[in-house]
Formats: structure tokens, sequence, C-alpha cells
């Protein structure tokens, strides 16, 4: 009878050890069945999930930036104003003061690549140039100064819509030429 128990006792461990066994091979699988990904950038050596600021575009270099994890039908992106408490500045279109923190989108003014992951912003000049795109059958004119770093936010958007990564950028116009007049310079 000993000889009975043993087997028995024997039989439920290997029994249990199997079921247990069983059920962590399935969890173990069940996460390669999850089919989210991480959303996130990488722009000039930085990986970026939220926001990030601090970042230059010219004509001659524009930003270009990796899309990880944007989904099947891939990303949306679009350009609007970084709105910044008390850095605001107005401006015409034809003879109507607008405030710049009341645009709603200014992606009309850049010249926006998407392939595959690869995503490049190049401006198609600088405010007044960018505001001239969005109104273009209009007069566009530049009221006094207000012109603030990071004013500008370039929103990138994964296609089921639950995640947004703001980057926030300057423009920098080269400077074409300097002239010194020697009669004004003292030293």
């Amino acid at each position: 009878m000993a000889k009975g128990k043993a087997k028995n006792v024997l039989t439920s461990v290997l029994v249990l050890l199997i079921v247990m066994g069983a059920i962590g091979l399935l969890a173990d699988n069940s996460n390669d069945l999850d089919t989210t990904t991480t959303f996130y950038l990488e722009c000039e050596g930085r990986k970026i999930t939220s926001e990030a600021s601090n970042f230059e575009l010219t004509k001659e270099k524009p930003l270009t930036v990796r899309v990880v994890g944007g989904g099947k039908e891939g990303y949306s992106v679009k350009v609007q104003p970084n709105v910044i408490k008390d850095k605001n500045f107005y401006f015409n279109v034809d003879e109507y003061t607008h405030s710049y923190h009341t645009e709603k989108e200014l992606t009309k003014g850049f010249e926006i690549k998407k392939e595959a992951s690869i995503l490049t912003v190049k401006p198609k000049g600088d405010i007044e140039e960018v505001l001239q795109e969005c109104y273009p059958n209009s007069v566009v004119k530049i009221l006094g100064e207000g012109f603030y770093e990071n004013m500008y936010s370039l929103v990138i958007t994964s296609s089921d819509g639950k995640d947004s990564i703001k980057l926030n950028f300057s423009i920098w116009k080269s400077v074409e030429s300097i002239r010194l007049d020697k009669e004004v310079i003292e030293f």
C-alpha cells in the first residue's frame, strides 16, 4: 500500500508540475499577442516620449525625426503655434488683426516629407513667410515684435489618435551679410 501512495503522490506532483509549466508557457506567449507598441520619437540623438523643446530649423537645416510605433496606418503631423503665456505677437491679414496664439495650424508654411518612419520638416521661410503660406490670397504684415524661442510646435500623433508628442522649435534665418560703417565704429 505504501508503494501505491508513493505512486499517487509522485503522479500528483508530476501532473501539478506539468499544469504549472503549461500555465507559465501560456502566460509567456500571451505577451507576444499584444500588438500595441510604444510610441516615441528619435531626434538629434534624443528619445522623446512626450514633449521636447529647443530644436532649431532653417531652410538649409531641416528637422529629421524617426517615428517609432506610429501604428499600422502610420501617424499624422501638423505644425501649430507653441502657446507660451505672456509671449505673443499680432499680425494683419489684409485689414484684420490676428493673434499668433489663436492660429490653429501653420502646416502650410512647412515642407513636410513622410517616408515610412522618417519625417523631415523644413520651413518655407521666416515667420512672415510661414504666415503668408497659410493665407496665400491675402497680404500678411507682422505688427511689431514679440517673437520668442520655441514658438512653433510640431505635433506627431499615432494613427489611433491615442498618443501625441510635441517638438517645440525655432526658425532661424541665415545672416546673408554684415555691413560695418567705419565712420561710426570706435575703438
